[in-house]
């Protein structure tokens, strides 16, 4: 099978699911295995993780979800889970009296569209919310590696965001000169392409005013380096290093880290826990127990969702898969 066949495939197997989605949201199949999960005993943890969040369909962002559909989803969430900080999940999970679904949302990274879209929506409907920086790009306008691949593939028989998805993944263990080199040859493969303007990143008066609002802030690096490939001096640094400048200007503890990419091994998780962070979370994808390993949090990710209904079928399905991480 060549390259064309195999991309022609991805597009009609994505279409198929697109189209199951639909017709099972449209049934309310998420609602009714919700509801037989809200009555069992155990407490459940549900993380649903977010990058951007932007103002309509026509200006698309990478990793992002335009502003009514996120508030869709939150109104869905709000209306079908208790929300709740993420360490105040975790405590309530492992309490012995906590009963129900519970729903933490996360954002990474720090754009600044968590503040100008994400957090209006979040005050509406009184919805917690922890943000995790890459500090050292707080109040700069930057151009993250992976937003810099979308800006530079361009779309054939796959979506820019898929065929960026495709190239990301496999850059992610890369090294900084290598990834430098794949999108340098991006760009001269597609010399029409527009030079990407650096995005503006959140500002420290936006944290603080975020801060007194229900928002809270958590670890996620300095830099945005993928951890495994650092020594642990590297690795200190970037612990250490981001929490903390936040603690000292928000004036509150950090607790929560979010490990950049979702990349960790047992040395990194060691490491995160000397730095004196609470908790971790990773980008695999789950459902929080009482047993769940407090530094390998599993999650939903929201990834590009920009249709109505289908944040719930991406629920639905972990439901239906399980979780072998959780009880």
């Amino acid at each position: 099978m060549d390259e064309t066949e195999r991309l022609a495939g991805m597009e009609i197997r994505q279409g198929l699911k697109n189209m199951a989605k639909d017709l099972l949201a449209h049934i309310g199949a998420p609602g009714f295995l919700l509801g037989l999960y809200r009555v069992r005993r155990k407490p459940l943890l549900f993380i649903f993780t977010y990058h951007r969040v932007f103002a309509s369909i026509e200006k698309k962002e990478y990793m992002g979800t335009p502003v009514d559909i996120f508030e869709e989803q939150m109104i869905f969430i709000k209306n079908n889970f208790k929300t709740v900080p993420m360490t105040e999940g975790l405590e309530l999970i492992r309490g012995g009296n906590a009963k129900g679904l519970y729903a933490a949302i996360n954002f990474d990274d720090g754009y600044m569209d968590n503040y100008l879209y994400a957090f209006p929506v979040l005050k509406i409907y009184d919805i917690p919310a922890t943000i995790f920086l890459t500090t050292d790009f707080i109040g700069t306008r930057h151009a993250f590696w992976w937003d810099e691949v979308f800006n530079s593939v361009s779309s054939g028989r796959i979506s820019r965001e898929e065929a960026a998805d495709i190239a990301n993944r496999g850059l992610v263990s890369k090294k900084e000169e290598e990834i430098r080199a794949f999108i340098e040859g991006l760009k001269e493969k597609s010399p029409g392409a527009l030079a990407m303007e650096p995005t503006q990143m959140l500002g420290w008066p936006q944290i603080q005013k975020m801060n007194k609002h229900n928002i809270s802030f958590g670890g996620h690096t300095k830099t945005h380096k993928n951890l495994c490939l650092l020594n642990d001096s590297e690795i200190m640094n970037e612990l250490a290093g981001s929490k903390k400048i936040i603690e000292e200007k928000t004036g509150s503890g950090v607790k929560e880290f979010s490990y950049p990419f979702g990349r960790f091994d047992e040395r990194v998780r060691s490491l995160v826990i000397k730095a004196g962070y609470e908790c971790a979370r990773t980008s695999r994808k789950g459902i929080n127990g009482k047993d769940t390993d407090r530094y390998s949090l599993v999650s939903i990710g929201t990834g590009s969702i920009t249709k109505p209904g289908h944040l719930e079928m991406r629920i639905a399905s972990i439901l239906l898969k399980g979780n072998k991480k959780t009880n």
